[in-house]
């Protein structure tokens, strides 16, 4: 699982418009493109970053704007919500909306949403989720499946809903809940995890049969959401004590055992202060010895005691690239952007590049 912009994020994603993105390719390439464990994708480019010096090589040019302006004059104003490219390297996902709603309710919001497969070795560009609503997706760790959250009517002012999409079949198995969360995440391969408006909010799913187990927590918790636990069959989940008497406590990390509906208290709560009352995010390290976990601000801290090694402004998109290896892209100390390389085990930062160089979106197959 990693930290990425989508949405929304979405409970927690932050919804990072790119205007006037228009995805059609110019390059033809025979041979199957590489997997890069990072990419950025900027107005006119998606480019493999290096993670050693910061360099960008390009993968490929998108064509201008005006190019389609005279056979699309309704989508000229088109933005990218959310993005990201499978495990193979082959396709970039994406997320484009257009338009601009003149109702009152939704000043602002689009007219038409599509969710769109760019093949990065012939440059097709293909529409495969037409939903004007469409707000975010998710891909499973090997590609296959995805899931694709979208409003059922008004945008903004309807229920939140969530398909199974297949990749091969094209088919997108709606999930029968009144509600969901704006994203989810995938435990392996074959099983996610969800959020629905309901008093014991996670929903662990199959995803071809769709059998779900409802995570369980002592009643005195209040869940707020979950993060995977790598190589386990374990889940984080944060919460905050249900009642609630004169001040709101620090968020509590507990370990959720998925066989047996096990849980275990950490030692150690989120940093106590105000920028961390709610946690969105949570990222824990390949060998589960570091944590990055996301609220106003963002903090890297050692998974068993908890104690603080770095903290950033902000980090909008980030992954562990090894046991101890971050690789964010966000600010510190109220500083420029930038896109940096962090090493957990000695609390060393490394800008790989920052200002203009560092926006768009960076992505992780």
């Amino acid at each position: 699982m990693r930290l990425k912009r989508t949405l929304h994020q979405m409970t927690a994603l932050t919804i990072w418009a790119l205007m006037g993105i228009v995805p059609m390719l110019l390059i033809a390439q025979d041979a199957a493109p590489p997997v890069y464990p990072a990419y950025l994708l900027q107005e006119s480019t998606l480019s493999h970053l290096d993670l050693a010096t910061g360099d960008r090589t390009l993968v490929a040019n998108f064509a201008s704007l005006s190019s389609i302006a005279a056979t699309q004059p309704d989508r000229v104003d088109r933005r990218l919500w959310a993005a990201d490219v499978d495990p193979s390297g082959r396709y970039l996902y994406q997320i484009e909306a257009w338009g601009h709603s003149t109702n009152p309710r939704i000043p602002g919001a689009p007219t038409g949403a599509a969710l769109v497969r760019v093949n990065l070795t012939t440059f097709e560009r293909e529409p495969v989720f037409n939903r004007a609503n469409v707000f975010n997706f998710v891909l499973s760790p090997n590609g296959q499946r995805m899931l694709v959250f979208f409003y059922a009517g008004e945008y903004l002012h309807s229920t939140q809903m969530v398909c199974v999409w297949h990749v091969i079949t094209g088919n997108c198995m709606t999930l029968d809940y009144d509600y969901v969360a704006r994203t989810g995440f995938w435990v392996d391969e074959d099983t996610f995890v969800i959020g629905t408006n309901d008093s014991d909010p996670l929903r662990l799913i199959e995803a071809d049969t769709k059998v779900q187990s409802i995570i369980t927590l002592p009643h005195e918790w209040y869940i707020y959401w979950a993060a995977p636990i790598p190589t386990s069959n374990s889940l984080l989940i944060y919460v905050h004590p249900r009642e609630i008497l004169l001040e709101i406590p620090p968020i509590s990390f507990i370990l959720y055992d998925i066989p047996t509906g096990n849980t275990h208290l950490l030692p150690y709560s989120a940093l106590d202060t105000s920028d961390y009352l709610t946690i969105d995010e949570i990222l824990i390290s390949p060998d589960t010895q570091y944590m990055l976990y996301k609220g106003l601000r963002t903090a890297l801290v050692d998974f068993t005691s908890g104690a603080l090694i770095q903290e950033f402004t902000a980090a909008y998109s980030a992954d562990w690239i090894d046991d101890h290896t971050l690789l964010i892209q966000g600010s510190r100390n109220d500083g420029p952007l930038e896109i940096m390389r962090v090493d957990a085990s000695t609390s060393q930062v490394q800008t790989l590049l920052s200002g203009e160089d560092a926006e768009g979106l960076l992505l992780f197959p």
